[in-house]
């Protein structure tokens, strides 16, 4: 069996997508040998990723921004399919929600998540979210397989393609065991002493996208440090992009701005230490598909406290506190818990067995078993 991935970009900082793209792809590579990836950029392969076969498809030099966006979606929906005829593939594997509306071959699509059409904002292109809204349905009818990553993403899904949900696949994600694991305090010194951080700390990871609800973490601050909690927060990543301005003006606004730091990007390694080093790591999003974030702070040994919408309940589950991203007190009463050593002992005991539920090479299992079921077929 020939098996078709088409990655048009591959990201060299990936975030929620990028990382399941890596860990399932890599995997898949393994299980079918005789695969042939294609891609618009071959430069931005990994030489790591072990593929077989890659098939660039040309993009004119000329194009950018919005109109290469647009090509894109025409190249996958004219010369793909061609190349997928004439290399022989049996089955086309697409992870993530890019499908194409007549396939020449069966084609097994990834959905994560609609959060475009739940929370429109400028993090999203008009482009994709038209997509999402006119296309996505059509995808969906005529995929062989859809996969979604969360129930709560299926019954999106359904309700939106208007599919039945039991036309759909759902296999959930994992953690990278080698990188996401609880650490002795030597071990995370090793790993965080370059950074600047306060002695006691709250800790967001995560994109500053309007959905994420990141104005909310100075509420949360400011609300923790009026109840006589001392702590600061901590953000990774870019700190300017997003709903940034909004954020900063709600730090400003209360009076925390002094109180946060921004580490910048970070490696997986450090990040894992600063999850399990924090006095909790807390995540207010209002929409998520699956919930990477809190699931890798879990495995590390976090003390986890979780917004209760979408997805996330799935995830968590007894691994944190799920709580009300529109109400602050939940949020401080579950922090001041956190004072009893012996409680927050066991809540951290208790997210790291939560998050083993959770593996990589049981998603990719699964996906292997769907894609070879559809090539029978």
């Amino acid at each position: 069996m020939r098996l078709a991935v088409w990655i048009p970009y591959i990201d060299d900082k990936p975030g929620g997508l990028g990382v399941y793209i890596r860990e399932t792809c890599v995997r898949l590579f393994a299980m079918f040998p005789d695969h042939i990836l294609y891609t618009l950029s071959t430069s931005t392969v990994p030489t790591d990723w072990g593929v077989a076969r890659v098939e660039k498809i040309q993009v004119p030099q000329r194009l950018d921004g919005r109109a290469r966006q647009a090509f894109r979606f025409v190249a996958l929906n004219t010369l793909l399919p061609i190349e997928l005829k004439r290399h022989g593939c049996d089955v086309i594997f697409i992870p993530f929600h890019e499908g194409m509306l007549a396939p020449s071959v069966p084609q097994a699509l990834v959905i994560h998540d609609l959060t475009m059409l739940h929370f429109p904002s400028a993090y999203f292109s008009p482009f994709l979210t038209a997509y999402m809204r006119y296309g996505l349905p059509v995808v969906v009818k005529h995929s062989a397989a859809t996969i979604c990553v969360s129930y709560h993403t299926a019954m999106d899904v359904a309700h939106h393609c208007k599919v039945p949900e039991h036309s759909l696949d759902i296999i959930t994600e994992g953690y990278n065991t080698e990188v996401y694991f609880p650490r002795t305090p030597s071990q995370r010194r090793a790993l965080l002493d370059d950074l600047d951080l306060p002695p006691r700390f709250l800790l967001y990871s995560g994109t500053l996208a309007e959905h994420k609800n990141t104005t909310f973490l100075a509420d949360i601050l400011a609300g923790a440090r009026r109840d006589g909690l001392d702590v600061g927060l901590v953000l990774t990543g870019r700190l300017d992009a997003g709903a940034a301005g909004p954020m900063w003006d709600r730090f400003r606004a209360l009076k925390v701005e002094d109180h946060v730091f921004g580490v910048g990007y970070v490696s997986h390694e450090q990040l894992s230490a600063l999850m399990q080093e924090a006095y909790a790591f807390v995540f207010p999003s209002l929409y998520e598909g699956f919930g990477l974030a809190p699931l890798e702070a879990m495995a590390s040994g976090a003390s986890v406290i979780c917004s209760n919408r979408a997805s996330l309940p799935e995830v968590v589950g007894a691994g944190g506190d799920l709580v009300n991203p529109r109400e602050l007190r939940p949020w401080l009463d579950a922090l001041s818990r956190r004072t009893d050593r012996n409680w927050d002992k066991e809540t951290r005991a208790r997210a790291v067995e939560s998050a083993a539920r959770f593996q990589w090479d049981d998603a990719a299992t699964q996906l292997a078993r769907r894609i070879e079921a559809i090539a029978r077929n």
